[in-house]
C-alpha cells in the first residue's frame, strides 16, 4: 500500500524536512524567480506542481528523533526531484538526512536545463551544509540553455559545501576523490576530458584544480601533470610551478588516439 504525505504534513511532523536543504543539494548556479526563463516553466510538467513526498512505508521513532521511508520513495517539488528506495532524516541538535537506493536519482531544475546526478548514497548535513553522494555518484550538470554543453563528473566521493545567500543558495566547494574523479565538459562543440585522484572546484572563481595524476585531452593536446587547474570562464589550463612538478604534453591529430 502506498503512503502519501502532503508536504504541509511533513511540516507538522517536528520539521524533519527542510526542503530547501534538498534544493541545494546538487547546483552549479542557482536560479533566482527573476533568472526563471520560458523554458524552465515548460519542464515543470516533469517535476511535482505540489511539493509531495511518498513512499510505500513508513516509520517514526519521536523518542529518537528518526523517521524512515522505505520503498519507491520520492519527494519532489517544482523544482527538484529525488528518488530512492529507503530515506532516513535524523533531527534534534544536528539535521541529517540520508537516502540510498539502486540508485537514488537527483534531477534539478537548472536556468539551463534540468541537473541530474545519481548515487547509492546521499547524506546531507543540514547543520554543516554540506552534502555527500558516495557509491560511485554521476553528475551531469548543463551549462547552456541550448542543452549543447554540459559537465559531468563521476567519482569515488563527492562532497559539496554551500550557503544560504541573499540571491539563494550558492555553492562554496565541491571535493572529489577516486581512482580517479573523472569529469568532461562540452562546450562549443569540443569536449575537454580532464581526471585526477582529487578534484577540487571553487564555485565563485570557477576553478577547477586537479591533483595527484592530472590528466587533461582534447582535440589537440594530451597532457599529465602532478597538478593542474583549469578555468571554466575562459576554458585555460595552468600547470603550477613546483620541483616535484613534471609536465608531460603530447600533440594530437585529427582523430588519432
Amino acid at each position: 500500500m502506498e503512503l502519501t504525505l502532503t508536504f504541509s504534513f511533513l511540516q507538522n511532523l517536528s520539521r524533519i524536512l527542510v526542503l530547501k536543504s534538498f534544493a541545494i543539494v546538487l547546483f552549479f548556479i542557482t536560479p533566482s524567480a527573476s533568472a526563471e526563463t520560458a523554458k524552465n516553466h515548460n519542464q515543470l510538467s516533469s517535476f511535482c506542481t505540489k511539493a509531495k513526498f511518498q513512499s510505500e512505508s513508513m516509520s517514526s521513532d519521536r523518542k529518537k528523533g528518526v523517521s524512515i521511508a522505505s520503498g519507491n520513495v520520492e519527494l519532489c517539488n517544482e523544482s527538484f526531484i529525488i528518488k530512492s528506495d529507503k530515506l532516513t532524516i535524523e533531527r534534534k541538535q544536528m539535521q541529517r538526512i540520508e537516502a540510498s537506493g539502486s540508485p537514488v536519482v537527483f534531477r534539478q531544475l537548472h536556468q539551463n536545463g534540468t541537473l541530474k546526478a545519481t548515487s547509492r548514497t546521499l547524506i546531507l548535513d543540514e547543520s554543516a551544509s554540506i552534502a555527500k553522494l558516495s557509491g560511485s555518484p554521476k553528475l551531469m550538470i548543463p551549462t547552456d540553455s541550448g542543452g549543447e554543453s554540459n559537465i559531468e563528473i563521476e567519482a569515488h566521493l563527492l562532497s559539496m559545501k554551500y550557503k544560504n545567500g541573499s540571491g539563494g543558495v550558492k555553492g562554496v566547494w565541491l571535493d572529489g576523490t577516486g581512482s580517479p574523479v573523472k569529469i568532461s565538459i562540452m562546450s562549443d562543440n569540443v569536449k575537454t576530458q580532464l581526471s585526477a585522484n582529487k578534484a577540487y572546484f571553487d564555485f565563485e572563481k570557477k576553478l577547477l584544480t586537479l591533483t595527484d595524476n592530472a590528466f587533461l585531452q582534447d582535440e589537440t593536446i594530451e597532457l599529465t601533470a602532478g597538478e593542474l587547474i583549469f578555468d571554466l570562464n575562459n576554458h585555460r589550463w595552468t600547470a603550477p610551478p613546483s620541483n616535484k612538478q613534471r609536465v608531460t604534453i603530447k600533440q594530437r591529430f585529427g582523430d588519432s588516439k
